[in-house]
């Protein structure tokens, strides 16, 4: 659970975050101090796999098998697409740095470009290389905002008065 295995010898190792060969070459060093010429195998039984998240209003959201996708679009067409209430021009990509770190992105159609619009906002999802472990959050769009907004302070609240005052005025 904490990434390391405890060996004879060599006592614990950081195992998480390696490559198999990394480690192998690693365990073969350490042993290398102790023995005379070491010869480790190591092979994974139970390996945990890679996937990428899509979040936010897309029709399945959740996680998705790295291996079935490679940029940000496919991973969207895999999440089965954005809903009609997500933004149709605004993404944000989060990521795990080197010192790990959250850091994010944001992939927004440039309205001040007449000649790709859009259009520019599905070329850079679909030049948006995915790792594992990437989250991809689809926000809900502005019109779905303020229809929400609208639905939720003034239709809602005026019906439940109308309710109230309905028998007053009959």
């Amino acid at each position: 659970s904490d990434g390391k295995v405890s060996l004879p010898i060599v006592r614990e190792v950081q195992a998480s975050g390696l490559t198999v060969p990394a480690f192998t070459d690693d365990l073969e060093r350490r042993y290398g101090e102790r023995l005379v010429d070491p010869d480790v195998s190591v092979s994974v039984i139970n390996p945990r796999e890679a996937r990428v998240f899509v979040l936010g209003e897309v029709l399945k959201p959740g996680p998705i098998a790295y291996r079935n996708v490679a940029t940000a679009a496919q991973a969207i067409g895999e999440a089965g697409g954005i809903t009609r209430t997500g933004s149709q021009t605004r993404v944000a990509l989060v990521r795990l740095d080197e010192e790990g770190y959250l850091v994010g992105k944001a992939i927004e159609a440039d309205p001040r470009d007449p000649v790709r619009g859009d259009a520019g906002f599905y070329v850079a999802l679909q030049q948006m290389v995915l790792q594992p472990g990437d989250m991809i959050i689809v926000p809900e769009s502005g019109r779905s905002e303020f229809v929400r907004a609208i639905n939720d302070f003034v239709t809602t609240p005026v019906g439940a008065l109308n309710q109230l005052l309905t028998p007053y005025y009959q």
